[in-house]
């Protein structure tokens, strides 16, 4: 059976102890509530875990326009992306500044984070973890009990520890070079 929004938003309401809705356009507070703060908390949640299924690997071109200074290339980053999580490290640095990646480099593959918003893709554990974010956002102003919002977003914490735990576990662990070590070490002046 395909997810929907209106799952997770009734997933929501019954965590908060109120009736599920028909639809997401249904004129009540709890719909407009949900509506108003889903999005939002969506990306927060897609940023904070680094989910893999929201993972995409874009190769960037280079702008036309280089920095004003400090830098000697510009490349936009993609309007879907939430977080840039790392680049096809070649020892040069980075930055993003705004919309865009300032650097030294002639090219530029970068892994992100994408702003995915079809429910289908989401893993069972965002989805659990996505509910209790929302739940605890909306606990007070749909209830009038700030407990709620406490202990929903300590279930919210745990969810997304759970998810990371099981999340690092699929594929081969990155390596660290030694340069990476002794920069951890040492600080970064070192290497």
């Amino acid at each position: 059976m395909a997810l929907t929004d209106i799952d997770i938003a009734n997933a929501v309401f019954i965590k908060l102890g109120l009736m599920p809705a028909v639809s997401l356009s249904e004129p009540t507070d709890q719909v407009t509530a949900f509506n108003n703060i889903f999005p939002i908390l969506r990306r927060r949640a897609l940023m904070a875990g680094k989910w893999r299924f929201a993972r995409i690997r874009a190769s960037l071109t280079k702008n036309a326009t280089d920095p004003v200074f400090d830098w000697d290339a510009a490349y936009d980053i993609p309007a879907a992306s939430l977080l840039v999580l790392s680049t096809d490290d070649d020892g040069l640095p980075w930055l993003v500044e705004g919309t865009t990646i300032l650097t030294n480099r002639d090219s530029m593959t970068i892994i992100y984070i994408r702003d995915e918003k079809d429910p289908n893709k989401f893993i069972h554990l965002f989805v659990e973890a996505l509910t209790e974010l929302v739940a605890s956002e909306l606990a007070v102003a749909l209830t009038g009990r700030a407990d709620l919002k406490e202990e929903h977003f300590k279930i919210y914490l745990h969810k997304m520890q759970e998810a990371r735990t099981l999340e690092s576990q699929q594929g081969t662990p990155p390596t660290l070079t030694m340069d990476e070590l002794e920069s951890a070490r040492f600080g970064s002046a070192y290497g």
